[in-house]
């Protein structure tokens, strides 16, 4: 399949982790503007959702939406 699994995914979580846990919460604790456009390329790169959807939520994906938009891209949308 296409997806990720031992430690290959292990490395990957711990950096999605390490970036939310740093960058992140710093992109967002500049505001809801600003922090948008600073953490907006990288989540659309960690997460696989396209930069337009990202930079329009301001960097912040809620669940319900990532769920419904993570796999549009293979045409199947929840």
């Amino acid at each position: 399949g296409d997806g990720v699994s031992g430690d290959a995914l292990r490395d990957r979580l711990a950096e999605v982790e390490h970036y939310a846990l740093g960058d992140y919460l710093t992109a967002l604790n500049s505001g809801l503007e600003q922090g948008g456009k600073l953490a907006s390329g990288r989540v659309s790169e960690l997460t696989g959702l396209p930069l337009e959807l990202v930079q329009r939520n301001f960097a912040r994906i809620p669940t319900g939406l990532f769920a419904k938009e993570f796999q549009r891209a293979t045409g199947k949308v929840l």
